[in-house]
């Protein structure tokens, strides 16, 4: 079923590589209007805001305020620091997910989140035979399966959401356990 409304009006992608850049094509392509932050180093970012890919940028996620999605998307261990301080800073109506390959570290780590928090971890299956800002095309997620792995007490309304956005950017949402999906 087609997306016509973007279920978020803003998003954050914190990891401005081949998923993120990929992921903010496919939104740009898809939702003309929705506001998308970044979140990497300074050349990675002058780049990404340059192309297009990106509204702004910004090196620090204490700036990533008043969006409705926040996107993890550099390697699993910096997600997991990252977690805590971008719960902290959006807090608890921002829905929260990564990218990442493995589910069982951010997973605990959202659960020891001293902050209320949305947080849906999240893994598409996709890439591209080279990875890195140049080779991202807004396709990549196309007719592919985004393994999500909403807890027991995160809000339906958010996991609905969340599966909205990633039909959205042509992927498949898949529920699965954390567990189950390492």
């Amino acid at each position: 079923i087609p997306v016509k409304e973007p279920p978020f009006s803003s998003i954050a992608i914190v990891g401005i590589g081949l998923i993120g850049v990929a992921l903010a094509l496919a939104v740009r392509e898809r939702w003309p209007s929705m506001r998308i932050l970044g979140g990497d180093h300074a050349s990675v970012l002058a780049h990404a805001v340059g192309s297009g890919a990106i509204d702004r940028g910004t090196r620090s996620v204490s700036e990533i305020v008043n969006v409705d999605l926040v996107v993890l998307a550099a390697p699993v261990s910096e997600n997991v620091e990252m977690l805590q301080e971008v719960a902290a800073t959006v807090g608890p109506a921002t829905v929260i997910t990564d990218v990442g390959g493995t589910k069982r570290d951010i997973v605990a780590a959202a659960h020891a989140l001293p902050t209320p928090a949305t947080f849906i971890g999240g893994h598409p299956i996709g890439g591209a035979e080279k990875g890195g800002f140049g080779f991202a095309r807004p396709d990549l997620f196309t007719g592919r399966p985004w393994i999500l792995t909403p807890d027991h007490d995160v809000p339906e309304s958010a996991v609905t959401r969340l599966s909205a956005f990633v039909q959205g950017v042509g992927a498949r949402p898949v529920a699965m356990e954390p567990a189950r999906h390492d």
